[in-house]
């Protein structure tokens, strides 16, 4: 599920190496107790309250 959000718990069981383009990073193996995938968020449109469409 590309582009949604994810929370795992659980403890660190080592370390794998995997490449990120040209680079090799080194990433923890997590023993998942819970895998939780979040809804997809909604757009939100934020106003400013201080907005005001004249200047005098």
């Amino acid at each position: 599920m590309e582009g949604r959000e994810l929370t795992v718990t659980g403890r660190i069981d080592g370390s794998v190496d995997r490449e990120i383009g040209a680079y090799l990073y080194r990433h923890p193996r997590v023993d998942a107790d819970r895998i939780y995938l979040w809804p997809q968020r909604r757009d939100t449109i934020i106003y400013s309250p201080g907005y005001r469409p004249w200047y005098w």
